[in-house]
């Protein structure tokens, strides 16, 4: 769970050793009830889509050999194309082919024209897609379709995502657009827009377990900030309307109607490193990510 030419310390690596420390512990406890530990793979892409993309760039002499933009027009012109993307997921597919690039289209030059006419087409294809309408998150996909076929429940899911890095400092916080923290229950928040707490994400069937993890927070020898971003919403109009809340694991969850949480710094909305070669260890937070492992037990155990 992370993309080429970056270390993942943060995305995804912190999770991993957290979820590898509960299976440690409850390994070692009297624990009655099945708990899986499970890592997904493919959380951040589509390989056949990613190598046509990266192959076309190459061709097009935009990106080095191992991908890396050339230009930094070609990386914001990378990063833009994904949010206008993003904003056209509910149109019709052939819609992104016409209409995606329309509003930077006077600035690109020859080679780059060719390479989104070619992404257009490609993220215009519905072959593409998985059973829950996305071009990733394939892993978590398969697992929650085989869960379907072979008629088993779950209880519940903690999906940890991102979950090493916070900062002292002011406006280092951010948050998706339209969405007032203030809303939302917190714990030893005094200012969200410094990102020293963890954020736990669910939708309207899985706020009992979220409730859960929030209230493992305040125990006394855990005593870990947080925020608990409860959205009294269905899937669908997540979906619709808070989109950025769907780019994790759990996303194939709540589309089948499954509880399940999103545990996270808040990736790309905190750390300045996020998708990036600086995203390496010496950054994370260790006693942060030791209280997340600590709550994630006690949920765990208790619900």
């Amino acid at each position: 769970d992370h993309i080429n030419r970056c270390i993942g310390a943060d995305d995804n690596l912190s999770a991993v050793a957290i979820m590898l420390e509960v299976a440690r512990v409850l390994s070692e406890a009297n624990v009655d009830k099945p708990i899986q530990f499970i890592s997904f793979t493919l959380e951040e892409q589509n390989p056949v889509v990613t190598e046509q993309l990266h192959v076309k760039a190459k061709e097009l002499g935009l990106v080095t050999e191992s991908g890396i933009p050339i230009t930094h027009q070609f990386r914001s012109l990378l990063q833009r194309a994904f949010h206008e993307e993003n904003k056209l997921r509910l149109s019709p597919r052939e819609e992104i082919n016409s209409n995606i690039y329309s509003l930077f289209e006077d600035e690109l030059n020859d080679p780059e024209k060719e390479y989104f006419r070619f992404r257009a087409d490609i993220l215009s294809n519905p072959i593409y897609l998985n059973w829950i309408n996305f071009m990733y998150l394939h892993g978590s996909a398969a697992y929650v379709g085989d869960l379907h076929q072979k008629e088993t429940t779950l209880r519940g899911v903690i999906n940890l995502e991102t979950c090493g890095y916070t900062s002292q400092s002011a406006h280092s916080q951010l948050f998706p657009p339209g969405m007032d923290p203030s809303q939302f229950p917190s714990y030893k928040i005094d200012d969200p827009t410094i990102g020293n707490f963890v954020s736990i994400v669910s939708d309207q069937q899985s706020i009992p377990l979220g409730q859960k993890f929030f209230q493992a927070t305040q125990t006394d020898y855990i005593d870990l900030q947080s925020l608990l971003i409860a959205v009294p919403l269905p899937y669908d109009q997540i979906y619709a309307n808070m989109y950025d809340l769907l780019r994790s694991d759990h996303t194939p969850f709540w589309k089948a109607n499954i509880p399940a949480l999103m545990i996270t710094d808040g990736a790309n909305f905190r750390t300045p490193y996020y998708h990036t070669p600086g995203d390496t260890i010496d950054k994370l937070d260790f006693d942060f990510m030791t209280k997340i492992a600590k709550t994630t037990l006690q949920t765990v155990l208790e619900y």
